[in-house]
């Protein structure tokens, strides 16, 4: 439910992020959709997406992330998430963890690309 989601921009060293808490699925992706769209087009080469507070993520957020990640490719963003307990598991049990630059959750805030 929209309620219980939040899409919110934080800015850290110039590099703005997307923090996104809560459940993705049917009833989100379209702002959760909008919001990764928005990200990977600033004017960024790297795309942080903290997902370190999702609760649940369906296949609708499955696609949203994998419909990002080739927008990213293309336009030569890199895509770096964040990913809660939840997110990670999810992308293991699909076999699509491979495909996204993954940052421990355990780690420090995003930062240039890589964990501080």
């Amino acid at each position: 439910m929209l309620k219980d989601s939040q899409f919110r921009w934080s800015t850290d060293e110039g590099q703005r992020r997307l923090i996104v808490t809560g459940e993705i699925d049917l009833a989100v992706v379209r702002p959760f959709r909008e919001a990764l769209n928005a990200l990977i087009a600033g004017p960024n080469s790297r795309a942080y997406v903290d997902m370190t507070a999702v609760s649940f993520f369906d296949s609708s957020g499955i696609n949203a992330l994998v419909h990002a990640r080739r927008v990213a490719a293309r336009e030569g963003v890199e895509l770096i998430i964040k990913p809660s307990p939840t997110v990670r598991r999810i992308l293991e049990i699909v076999n699509l963890r491979a495909g996204f630059q993954i940052v421990d959750p355990d780690d420090a805030p995003l930062r240039d690309g890589s964990p501080s």
